[in-house]
């Protein structure tokens, strides 16, 4: 299990839509209080979320040229927020708490290190992204194959990627949730 009792579902994680009064703090806009970022407006490339930012709105990068980013103060990674983008490192993880569905999905990441703050992560947050290769909590590291996540020696299926049955090379009766 991977530390802190993460679990994987399908969530949704409502967050700010763009509006009218919103903000702009740089290449970042922001919903009308400032704590959340709802857009991008920069040309990419490596990126560190402004002080005081707590929320990653849903779509507010995605498709973006962001190549990695620094996540500083964000406690809520909202739907498809990096969906789409360049986005191959993401550092600063450390307090995120929630992160939405498709969140990083099609996505360049190769690699993540689940945070112990984590409590929430949409089961399908990941989604076509090809090079994912495993995550990391504490000192486990979980492979992936063929998108299901197995435990550190391969030996337990932990996650079945969404409409896998049984047949396709993996038993589903030795299913866990992380």
């Amino acid at each position: 299990m991977i530390a802190g009792a993460t679990m994987l579902f399908a969530m949704s994680i409502p967050l700010v839509q763009k509006n009218v009064s919103a903000g702009l703090r740089g290449d970042f806009v922001t919903n009308s209080e400032g704590d959340t970022i709802i857009g991008y407006e920069g040309t990419g490339g490596s990126i560190t979320i402004p002080d005081g930012i707590k929320s990653i709105g849903a779509e507010a990068f995605k498709g973006s040229g962001v190549t990695a980013v620094d996540l500083n103060e964000v406690t809520v990674i909202g739907n498809s927020a990096f969906a789409e983008s360049k986005l191959s490192v993401v550092s600063g993880i450390n307090g995120v708490s929630a992160i939405g569905g498709l969140a990083f999905a099609k996505t360049d990441i190769s690699a993540f290190a689940v945070p112990k703050s984590l409590s929430r992560l949409a089961s399908d947050a990941f989604d076509g992204t090809k090079a994912l290769t495993g995550f990391s909590g504490g000192s486990t590291i979980y492979p992936i194959y063929g998108g299901c996540i197995y435990s550190d020696r391969g030996k337990t299926l932990y996650v079945v990627r969404y409409g896998m049955e049984e047949g396709y090379g993996h038993s589903t009766r030795s299913v866990k949730r992380l």
